[in-house]
C-alpha cells in the first residue's frame, strides 16, 4: 500500500512537526507528519479558537490529541499511530477522514466527523480480537462481500446495500432485500458441489421469497490478475462505499466488526478467484430441513445439500436481479 510518510515529509506546514500538506486544494489544512520519535501523524490545523474538540481519544492502536501552537493563534488536532503493525489501517482511516472533511463547511463539523469516525473505527483499530477468522468463516465472509459487490452496489444506494446485509447481526439469512431473503454460501471448487446448512431456520423464509446464492472459489497465486483476498475485497468495497456515502462506509465497518473481522494484512495471504455462481429459488420440494418438520427434542441440526440435485430450482442471474429490484 502507498505510504504517504515516505519519503519523510519536509517542513511545509506546522512548525512543531516535519510535515507534508495532503492536498493544497482541500478546503481544510490536513498534513502528513512525523514527530521527533519518528511516529506517523495525521493532523489538521484548527484556525478557529471557538471550535470545540472534546476530550482526547485513545484506542489500542491510535490516539487523538489537540495541541496549542506556542505564539500562534491556531491549534493542531493530531492523530498518532501507536502500533506500526496497523499502518495499513491507519492510512485508510486518514484518507477516509480527509474525504469526509472535504464535504464539510466548518471546522466544527470536521472535528465532529473525525470523532464520529473514530467511534466506528475503534472496532477495527482498537478492539482487535486475538486470532483470525477460521477458514470456513473467512470463505463465508468472502461470499457475502461478493454478493454486495456483484448484485447490490450497482443497483442500490450505498446505505441500502449495507442495510440489506443482516448476517453479521445474527439474522437467519445473510441478506434481506425488500420481500426477498437471500442465504449466501461459498464453496471451494474441490468441495464436490455441496453446501452446509447450519440450522433448521436458514432455508425457511416463512412468507418471504427465499433464495440460495452460491459462489464457487478456487485458490490462486498472488500473481493472478483476477485473484483477490479477503483483505483486498474489503478494501475495494470500503473505497467504493466511502466515495459515494461515507456514512454507509461507517456502517460497513461496523458490520465487519460484528462478523469478527479486523482489517489486517494477515487476511491478504490467501488468494482466490471466482469460478462460478449459481442461484436457486428455495420453495416447495427444494431439498431442505426446517424446524417445523422436526420432532420434539431434535435441535441444533446441521446438514449438507448436493447442489446438482437442485438444478430444477435454479434461476438465472438476470431474473434474480429483476426480483431484487422489484
Amino acid at each position: 500500500m502507498f505510504n504517504p510518510w515516505e519519503p519523510d515529509p519536509s517542513s511545509s506546514g506546522p512548525e512543531e512537526f516535519v510535515t507534508r500538506r495532503v492536498d493544497a486544494e482541500h478546503p481544510f489544512d490536513f498534513f502528513w507528519a512525523k514527530d521527533d520519535a519518528g511516529r506517523q501523524l495525521f493532523l489538521v490545523r484548527l484556525n478557529d479558537r471557538t471550535t470545540k474538540t472534546g476530550k482526547p481519544v485513545k484506542l489500542k492502536g491510535l490516539e487523538m490529541t489537540v495541541k496549542n501552537v506556542p505564539g500562534e493563534d491556531h491549534r493542531h488536532l493530531i492523530l498518532v499511530l501507536l502500533r506500526p503493525e496497523l499502518l495499513d489501517n491507519f492510512i485508510k482511516l486518514c484518507f477516509d477522514l480527509h474525504e469526509v472533511a472535504r464535504r464539510k463547511n466548518s471546522e466544527q463539523s470536521v472535528v465532529n466527523a473525525i470523532r464520529q469516525r473514530l467511534g466506528t473505527w475503534k472496532k477495527l483499530l482498537g478492539n482487535i480480537p486475538s486470532g483470525l477468522l477460521s477458514d470456513e468463516r473467512r470463505r463465508g465472509l468472502i461470499g457475502e462481500l461478493l454478493f454486495i459487490r456483484d448484485y447490490l452496489l450497482d443497483r442500490f444506494q450505498a446505505n441500502e446495500c449495507v442495510a440489506f446485509w443482516r448476517g453479521p447481526y445474527g439474522a437467519d439469512q445473510d441478506f434481506s432485500v425488500g420481500s426477498s431473503l437471500i442465504e449466501v454460501k461459498t464453496t471451494l471448487a474441490t468441495a464436490g458441489g455441496k453446501v452446509r446448512i447450519s440450522s433448521g431456520r436458514q432455508l425457511d423464509g416463512g412468507d418471504s421469497d427465499l433464495f440460495l446464492n452460491v459462489f464457487s472459489l478456487s485458490a490462486t497465486s498472488k500473481g493472478d490478475p483476477e485473484g483477490f483476498s479477503l483483505y483486498s475485497l474489503v478494501g475495494d468495497l470500503a473505497d467504493r462505499l466511502s466515495s459515494s456515502d461515507p456514512d454507509a462506509a461507517d456502517q460497513f465497518f461496523s458490520a465487519l466488526a460484528e462478523a469478527g473481522y479486523h482489517h489486517s494484512t494477515d487476511y491478504d495471504h490467501e488468494k482466490f478467484s471466482k469460478t462460478g455462481n449459481r442461484c436457486f429459488v428455495v420453495h416447495g420440494d427444494f431439498p431442505r430441513v426446517t424446524n417445523s418438520e422436526l420432532r420434539p427434542g431434535v435441535a441444533n441440526i446441521r446438514y449438507s445439500i448436493e447442489l446438482d440435485r437442485c438444478n430444477s430450482f435454479r434461476i438465472n442471474k438476470k431474473d434474480f436481479r429483476a426480483t431484487l429490484e422489484a
